[in-house]
């Protein structure tokens, strides 16, 4: 058995999920929901920081679009890029924490009782 057998298997013995090449979207939307536009044709390999940046590089429209110091909330995914989006653009840079998570929820569900009479 050669080294390369070793090294690569053949991919008719993969699972079938790994065979499928996947693509990952990216959706950038305002605060009320409002989808702004939607990338696709990553690669499901891209993580969400080069994405953001291939997305910035390529979009006037949404350069032109983002204020300094304009909210914009992000996951863990895109942490690398914060500093560059601080600097670069000005943007308020945050990542919601579980405890604040939490914290929204319960204020969401106080509004969202049911009146009794």
């Amino acid at each position: 058995m050669s080294l390369w057998k070793l090294t690569v298997p053949d991919i008719e013995n993969w699972p079938i999920i790994l065979r499928i090449p996947l693509v990952k979207p990216f959706v950038i939307t305002s605060s009320n929901g409002r989808i702004i536009n939607v990338y696709g044709d990553n690669a499901s390999t891209d993580n969400d920081d080069l994405i953001m940046e291939k997305v910035l590089e390529s979009d006037k429209d949404l350069r032109d679009l983002l204020k300094k110091s304009d909210l914009a909330i992000f996951d863990r995914g895109f942490k690398e890029c914060f500093s560059r989006l601080k600097s670069a653009y000005g943007l308020n840079c945050k990542i919601p924490t579980c405890k604040y998570l939490l914290i929204i929820s319960k204020i969401d569900q106080r509004y969202n009782k049911p009146m009794h009479r």
